[in-house]
């Protein structure tokens, strides 16, 4: 899904998923922006205790509970408003 997402001009992507009982969030932006989505999905997760990273324009991480995932990407999310990329 990140991939494809990526394939769009002007496009961040927040996707978040589960694997038993710990949430994985990914992050993604086109290559046409220059939001560092490793930086923000770094910053958000460890607003909640989580631990991950990557490069600016796909990160990944996780080791969160299943129940923090709409307060996570809405986190992340209130993290983009303000912002121009």
């Amino acid at each position: 899904m990140a991939a494809l997402l990526r394939t769009h001009s002007q496009v961040v992507g927040l996707l978040a998923s589960t694997a038993g009982d710990k949430l994985t969030v990914i992050f993604c932006r086109s290559d046409d922006l220059t939001l560092h989505v490793g930086d923000l999905l770094r910053d958000t997760l460890a607003a909640f205790g989580g631990r991950g990273g990557g490069r600016p324009e796909y990160a990944q991480g996780g080791g969160l509970p299943v129940a923090t995932a709409a307060d996570v990407l809405a986190h992340a999310r209130s993290q983009l408003l303000p912002s121009t990329f």
